[in-house]
């Protein structure tokens, strides 16, 4: 018998710090194309960086 688990799902933070660096690349493009940023980008950047403060990283860092 196997005791080791399936694979599970990619954890959150690290979804979070890739979808950060997308929409940053975003705002790069937009800002050098001259076009305004959505406003939807910012929140959900303000959402990202409240789970990634140092508390959510403390959590990471320790698996929980």
């Amino acid at each position: 018998m196997n005791t080791k688990p399936p694979l599970g799902i990619t954890p959150r933070w690290f979804l979070d710090e890739e979808r950060e660096a997308e929409i940053w690349r975003a705002i790069t493009r937009y800002t050098e194309a001259g076009y305004p940023i959505p406003m939807e980008w910012y929140q959900e950047l303000d959402e990202i960086i409240e789970r990634l403060s140092p508390i959510s990283l403390y959590m990471k860092e320790n698996d929980y």
